[in-house]
């Protein structure tokens, strides 16, 4: 094992035994035949005595964890690079990067600083579209002022736009700042932890064959309860095409959160309008 991949497996070796239930021997030993390039089935029936009995499903799903902290590290020198370059890393949010325990959380506190790509929404910004979503955005807007903009936006355009495809660019606007919203975001990822069931059905072509996923064939568990390995496993049989997993939650829940985040921005004049907004930001 080189310098640098030992001390890839030390760094994790802590999470990882606290995770997975495992002892740190059994991490490090198994995890050292892995970097080594051993694959996974000759560690399982070659290697017992050095990994302590460790089975095949287990080493893969240590695996598949270590691989997932290991780019999540990179990850987060990339984006450290990245924020640094532009001279926007201040003390606060290298600490935050730095903390973020997962590739979602530091996407999300990467948004801010992150080079935007094309989207719907940077079209409607071209458009001339941003007053319009700004309108939706001020409490007392009525519809007949919205109306009124809609009009001398259409006149001082050289081929006028149908009005829905002016409404779609502010919705398109707004569904991409509610999306952006860090702090939404963390509420909603809380709540479908908390609330969520996460489900697990096996593939088909894979139901009459019973293995080392069988445990999961027709799997049901909250995600607060689910059992970190439980939840990699049904991940590695996702991969290997064993299984096919879902989060399931309520949709009208969801929008409830969005619009209990967001209400103080609402026009209730184009309250249709802000619905439309809503499902597209959740969706």
């Amino acid at each position: 094992m080189t310098t640098e991949a030992f001390e890839a497996v030390e760094l994790f070796v802590p999470l990882l035994t606290r995770e997975l239930k495992l002892r740190p021997d059994q991490v490090r030993n198994a995890l050292k035949l892995l970097t080594e390039d051993n694959t996974i089935p000759f560690i399982a029936r070659y290697r017992k005595e050095v990994t302590g009995n460790l089975d095949e499903l287990q080493i893969g799903t240590l695996h598949d964890r270590f691989q997932y902290l290991s780019e999540l590290e990179a990850r987060r020198a990339q984006i450290l690079a990245s924020v640094k370059e532009q001279e926007k890393l201040t003390p606060e949010l290298e600490k935050v990067l730095r903390a973020a325990d997962s590739k979602q959380r530091l996407e999300d506190l990467y948004l801010p600083y992150k080079p935007k790509r094309r989207t719907r929404a940077t079209l409607a910004k071209e458009q001339g579209l941003e007053p319009l979503a700004l309108l939706l955005q001020t409490p007392d807007t009525t519809a007949e002022q919205a109306e009124s903009w809609l009009a001398e936006f259409n006149a001082s355009q050289e081929t006028a736009m149908p009005a829905e495809q002016v409404w779609q660019g502010a919705r398109d606007l707004l569904a991409e700042a509610i999306s952006e919203d860090v702090g939404l975001r963390e509420r909603l990822r809380a709540w479908l932890f908390k609330e969520g069931k996460v489900t697990a059905q096996v593939t088909p072509e894979h139901k009459e064959k019973p293995g080392k996923f069988q445990d999961y064939y027709n799997f049901e568990e909250r995600a607060a309860r689910i059992a970190p390995h439980r939840f990699l496993a049904i991940r590695r049989g996702e991969k290997e095409k064993v299984l096919r997993m879902s989060v399931q939650t309520s949709e009208d829940e969801a929008l409830a959160r969005l619009r209990k985040r967001w209400e103080q921005k609402l026009a209730p004049a184009l309250k249709e309008q802000w619905e439309a907004v809503w499902r597209d930001a959740w969706v």
